[in-house]
């Protein structure tokens, strides 16, 4: 398993971002997110048809992790509420992977069953 972002990254990049928004202006930081996750897309597009590299998307992912720091904090809110954010979406996935499974497993044993049945018909 990866070990997940460490936390100090995304408050570095939050502080940056933040420092951003002075320098540039809340208007060119959202402009950046919206450059930033297109970029990543059209990496993903390309890389599934042998246009781009691994490395290159995950190069695009990294902008696109640091600009949704940008995309927090040019809505003046923080990481707290980053945080809470990325909590429940993953206890969302990770419930739809459970569901995922549990339906998987059940199908597996109904498949045995029905197999078992089946051969007992035939006897």
């Amino acid at each position: 398993m990866k070990v997940p972002i460490p936390s100090i990254l995304l408050e570095r990049a939050w502080a940056l971002e933040c420092r951003a928004k002075a320098c540039w202006g809340q208007d060119a930081q959202r402009l950046m997110v919206c450059e930033e996750a297109g970029e990543l897309v059209s990496a993903i597009a390309q890389h599934a048809r042998g246009r781009a590299t691994a490395q290159e998307v995950v190069d695009e992912a990294a902008d696109a992790i640091i600009v949704a720091c940008a995309a927090v904090a040019v809505v003046d809110l923080d990481l707290v509420d980053l945080e809470q954010a990325l909590r429940a979406k993953l206890d969302r996935l990770q419930s739809r992977v459970n569901d995922h499974d549990r339906k998987k497993q059940q199908m597996a044993i109904a498949a045995m069953h029905n197999g078992r049945e089946n051969l007992e018909a035939g006897k």
